[in-house]
């Protein structure tokens, strides 16, 4: 094993560790040839250590809550889903002028100012309305959260730091999700079934998520109460 591929387990075992109970969620990695094939339809390369990361692991399908401090963050799609910035919806439909991007990545102090420099790793259904997506900068494995409603851009460190430290989204601890849930919601959206509900109903933009989610929403559901059952 190389000491990418060893990096790239221990970031995932880290990751895993923190989110036992939900561990059903997490999707297989991709394979180096279909890693191949992706990267020339992109027209771009991915880094060693992101190869490494996303051969563990394709995506994690936590459901992220309105407004909470993680949602940008419960966005790794797999890899099939990935795009190269310029090619992707918040570039060509999103109705902006050509020097929009270039301008906010140079305002929050990105590592460049190209958006072919940037690929989208993933949108957030659950903020979808918002414009909820995550971006990996290239060169230098660095992950980035964008809200795109208000042109804002969140570091989250490397690939690596965001899966191992971040844990995606720094909740102290795994009861925190389902606490933060019920803190937030009205007493009809309470608890597993009803961060379901409102996850499923944004699932229509994503219709292989839903098709994934429809085989471990009961898990889930009972799995997230257990977690938090006041």
């Amino acid at each position: 094993m190389s000491e990418q591929e060893q990096t790239a387990q221990q970031a995932w075992q880290a990751l895993e560790t923190f989110w036992s109970p939900f561990s059903f969620l997490f999707a297989p990695g991709s394979t180096p040839a279909q890693i191949d094939v992706w990267q020339k339809k992109e027209g771009v390369t991915l880094p060693p250590d992101v190869r490494a990361l996303i051969g563990v692991h394709g995506s994690v399908g936590l459901p992220g809550g309105v407004y909470t401090d993680f949602s940008a963050e419960v966005t790794l799609s797999t890899l099939d889903q990935w795009t190269r910035f310029d090619r992707s919806v918040l570039n060509n439909e999103a109705e902006v002028e050509p020097d929009f991007w270039p301008s906010v990545f140079k305002n929050y102090n990105c590592p460049s100012t190209s958006m072919k420099d940037y690929v989208v790793i993933g949108v957030d259904p659950s903020g979808v309305d918002y414009g909820i997506y995550a971006i990996l900068h290239l060169e230098s494995s660095a992950v980035f959260g964008i809200t795109v409603n208000t042109a804002k851009i969140q570091a989250f460190g490397t690939m690596t730091a965001w899966l191992a430290e971040r844990r995606l989204g720094r909740l102290e601890n795994v009861t925190a999700y389902p606490t933060r849930w019920n803190g937030e919601v009205d007493e009809d959206d309470f608890g597993g079934a009803g961060l379901a509900r409102f996850y499923r109903s944004k699932l229509d933009y994503f219709p292989k998520r839903l098709a994934r989610w429809e085989t471990v929403e009961a898990k889930f559901i009972q799995t997230f109460d257990a977690l938090n059952p006041g």
